[in-house]
């Protein structure tokens, strides 16, 4: 397995620049930082995609929510409740507009991403708790900014991947549930020292984007106390029963250090009987969904999300 041309001179760009990490700044420098580098190198937006800013109106504190809806949208369609990355610390909903507006254009969904609120300001389980109240106001309210709330899936990026996948074990079995999850590189476990999560060590060390150091950075500050990594609420893959699940759909790098743990996932629905599937896109890296302005990558991975996704709500 070799990177592809792309995402080796991304990542050659990076090294040039000074690298990636994020550890050793403070927290506004991050977020200006990570908002810069996802909104230059995201591409241009699609342009058949209305974008507008919307709310979730939780009774203590309202979410800002942004609304991608196709123009060839008529009457309810189904819809995707989207969580963004960003170590659950940074995040602007505006730098997730490229890959989110492509996303609606080629699957005729209507997005909504939400803004929940982001540590260290607001540790777990406040951003989960957000996730978590969002989608219950989406499963009745989504048909009031044009969804179907009974094709509603429920997805998000690295962070953002985690929240989904834990708000699906949250409402199983007792609530009204998504019709499926859309994982793209979830975080799955913050519990370290699982000897079975390999691509943590070979394509962690700072090479590849996402390094060991920056998920450490992330998970200080979004738990006041490791050992609530344990939490399946947490860590999503220490769950001890996945049976009954929405079906799912996860996508890696094959230069993750995530890989490994959504691969065992995706194993561990499978065993449980959850319909699930894992694209592995093999010269690639953490986060590369989001760079489609240099990467063609980001392009096909998106192309075939939207197909897997109007499957997802056809069943």
């Amino acid at each position: 397995m070799t990177l592809d041309p792309q995402s080796l001179t991304l990542l050659e760009s990076f090294r040039q620049a000074g690298g990636t990490a994020i550890d050793d700044i403070d927290m506004a420098s991050a977020r200006r930082d990570y908002d810069l580098l996802f909104t230059q190198l995201g591409g241009p937006v699609a342009d058949d995609v209305t974008i507008r800013m919307e709310g979730v109106p939780l009774v203590d504190h309202p979410l800002p929510l942004r609304i991608y809806r196709p123009q060839s949208v008529r009457g309810p369609a189904p819809a995707l409740l989207f969580f963004h990355g960003g170590g659950w610390s940074m995040g602007g909903l505006p730098c997730y507009d490229a890959p989110l507006s492509h996303l609606a254009a080629r699957s005729g969904f209507i997005i909504a991403s939400v803004g929940y609120r982001l540590a260290p300001e607001n540790p777990f389980p406040a951003p989960l708790e957000d996730a978590l109240n969002s989608t219950r106001w989406a499963l009745s309210r989504i048909g009031d900014h044009g969804g179907d709330p009974t094709r509603l899936l429920i997805g998000g990026d690295s962070a953002g991947g985690t929240l989904a996948a834990a708000v699906c074990q949250l409402l199983c079995p007792t609530e009204r549930r998504p019709r499926g999850q859309v994982l793209f590189y979830p975080v799955l476990t913050l519990a370290d020292g699982d000897p079975r999560l390999t691509s943590r060590q070979t394509n962690g060390n700072g090479e590849y984007f996402l390094s060991r150091e920056g998920i450490a950075w992330a998970k200080g500050n979004y738990l006041t106390d490791p050992g609530l990594a344990f939490l399946p609420a947490v860590s999503p893959l220490l769950a001890p029963d996945l049976r009954g699940l929405p079906p799912a759909l996860l996508l890696t790098g094959g230069y993750d250090p995530l890989h490994d743990e959504a691969a065992l996932y995706a194993s561990r629905l499978r065993d449980a009987g959850v319909a699930v599937e894992h694209l592995t896109y093999p010269g690639t890296f953490h986060g590369f969904l989001s760079f489609g302005g240099v990467l063609d990558i980001a392009g096909q991975a998106v192309g075939d999300t939207a197909e897997r996704m109007r499957r997802m709500v056809q069943t």
